[in-house]
């Protein structure tokens, strides 16, 4: 049991040297920054699309608007027609 509190003692001794050192904190630092990174590059495109989708939302109400204005002035065209045959 002693052996092992001694092994232990010294693995948690050259842990902290290595962390003094800056070796773990470097690498958890560098994957926090990747992740960090890798976020940022997603919440872009997020908004990217969110762009996009409110731009397409844009182009189908105009295009409706204009169907529908369109499919009056038919509407129009076709009653006056009407109206000229029972005459």
């Amino acid at each position: 049991l002693k052996i092992k509190g001694i092994a232990i003692d010294n693995a948690m001794r050259q842990a902290a040297k290595e962390g003094a050192e800056g070796g773990f904190l470097t690498a958890t630092t560098k994957t926090e920054t990747d992740e960090q990174r890798r976020i940022k590059g997603l919440e872009t495109k997020f908004s990217l699309l969110q762009s996009s989708m409110t731009s397409i939302q844009q182009t189908i109400a105009d295009s409706d608007r204009a169907f529908a204005a369109s499919l009056e002035r038919v509407h129009a065209d076709i009653q006056a027609a009407r109206s000229g045959w029972q005459l």
